[in-house]
């Protein structure tokens, strides 16, 4: 299993966001899906890493992703936002992977690893590579991208802002309505119970 508590080191597990969260929200993910319109490869990608997911492995599609690094360039090459940047709190099972298994599956959907065409026995290895928590060598890796580990965990609670760059501009994707409701409904809450953060 990907899990980073073999190694035995305190980590600090920062989240990246596409909006600003309060600090104490509890955050979980129960996605159907790990894709958007017109991402075709990214479907194919997660439906081949979940038909090979091991039984005690978490869920790509129920989880929250971490990095533990606050390089810009390593969340977003993680796929997370690096709009605000959080330290969290996991809860349960943190699992480590390397995303370079995930960007060479992808590539290979898009037709632009090497030029040459993996076999489906090459798909199957790396996916089970990403599981097994190895990391990708640098020779198979996707040219300009960093070296990223992504740790995922069901449920985090944000704890402090570590924005390393607090007043670049930023560019804010428009917030789902579902999203939206979540933060005015956590801040709320947060203010009622005085757990949020104080002044």
């Amino acid at each position: 299993m990907g899990d980073d508590r073999h190694a035995g080191v305190e980590i600090a597990y920062i989240h990246g966001s596409g909006w600003e969260l309060p600090i104490g929200a509890e955050l979980s993910a129960h996605r159907a899906s790990l894709t958007w319109s017109g991402a075709e490869t990214i479907r194919r990608t997660e439906e081949l890493l979940d038909s090979l997911r091991p039984a005690h492995c978490l869920s790509r599609y129920d989880c929250v992703y971490m990095t533990d690094t606050t390089d810009l360039g390593v969340i977003e090459a993680s796929g997370g936002y690096s709009n605000y940047v959080y330290r969290v709190e996991p809860e349960g099972t943190v699992e480590r992977n390397h995303v370079g298994w995930w960007e060479l599956i992808n590539r290979s959907f898009h037709g632009t690893h090497g030029g040459t065409v993996p076999t489906k026995e090459q798909l199957a290895d790396w996916a089970r590579s990403y599981w097994a928590g190895i990391e990708c060598p640098s020779d198979l890796r996707v040219k300009n991208k960093p070296s990223a580990w992504e740790y995922r965990a069901r449920t985090v609670r944000v704890i402090e802002d570590v924005d390393p760059a607090p007043d670049r501009i930023k560019i804010i994707p428009k917030m789902p309505l579902t999203v939206k409701r979540f933060v005015e409904k956590t801040k709320r809450e947060l203010e009622v119970t005085g757990t949020g953060p104080r002044p």
